[in-house]
């Protein structure tokens, strides 16, 4: 499993985390993400082995991406 940490402020209005493969195309949507300190799990089976980014869109804006590698 792979764990993804954030942080969002009480002004938050909508935030989510997409993740992409390296062609930029969208694999999976993390939306509906708690305020506060929260994570996702990304579980073995739900994506295939590879690289992604993994981009945190709040209020509409991109605000931070990042790469992970995934094995099996």
């Amino acid at each position: 499993n792979t764990t993804i940490s954030y942080y969002l402020s009480s002004e938050t209005q909508n935030a989510s985390i997409l993740i992409l493969d390296l062609q930029g195309k969208l694999i999976k949507d993390f939306n509906q993400l708690q305020i506060g300190e929260g994570n996702i799990t990304i579980n073995s089976g739900e994506l295939y082995a590879g690289m992604f980014y993994y981009t945190f869109v709040i209020d509409g804006k991109i605000r931070d991406t990042k790469m992970m590698i995934l094995t099996k």
